[in-house]
């Protein structure tokens, strides 16, 4: 397919790169959003609603993805204060894996997060527990707070401790 039009004079798109330019050509011109719509649709997504809802009720997109359940055996551990073997093999050991890239996906606080941090009194002692790297902490100093944080992730933990000066408990 040979285009005209803005930014796309003379080229030439064939296969898959020739559907997406076609369907941007057509579709809404120029912005991020209608070129990744166009390369969506080009690859057999579907461009329209998936009318399918998150649980914080975003639209989901792309494809179905499948699940495989897994066995839970009720009343395994009979003390709540300890964590069932199953979460300890599929999430903790997850979360000490992926602590870094964690990290660096996970840098800026909840905004209802920060405005309650900042709704609180001055000289607050605040517990994040869960505190992951610690996004939250420096909204707590900047508050004139103080944290005490934990995780049950060490790496997470570790990271909370060193980059923002927090006493932060495993």
């Amino acid at each position: 397919a040979i285009l005209r039009g803005p930014r796309m004079e003379g080229r030439h798109f064939e296969g898959t790169e020739a559907a997406a330019a076609t369907t941007a050509a057509t579709a809404h011109l120029g912005g991020k959003r209608s070129k990744k719509k166009a390369l969506a649709q080009a690859n057999g997504y579907a461009a329209e609603s998936s009318g399918r809802r998150g649980p914080s009720g975003q639209e989901l997109r792309g494809p179905m993805q499948r699940t495989t359940a897994v066995e839970v055996v009720p009343g395994e551990v009979d003390n709540p204060l300890q964590t069932p073997a199953i979460e300890a093999e599929n999430v903790h050991k997850v979360y000490d894996t992926i602590a870094s890239h964690w990290n660096h996906t996970r840098y800026k606080a909840w905004p209802r997060v920060e405005a309650f941090v900042r709704s609180l009194p001055k000289h607050s002692l605040v517990a994040d527990l869960g505190c992951g790297n610690g996004k939250n902490l420096p909204h707590v100093k900047d508050a004139k707070g103080f944290a005490v944080a934990s995780d049950i992730s060490a790496p997470l933990a570790r990271i909370a401790a060193e980059e923002h000066g927090a006493s932060c408990m495993v």
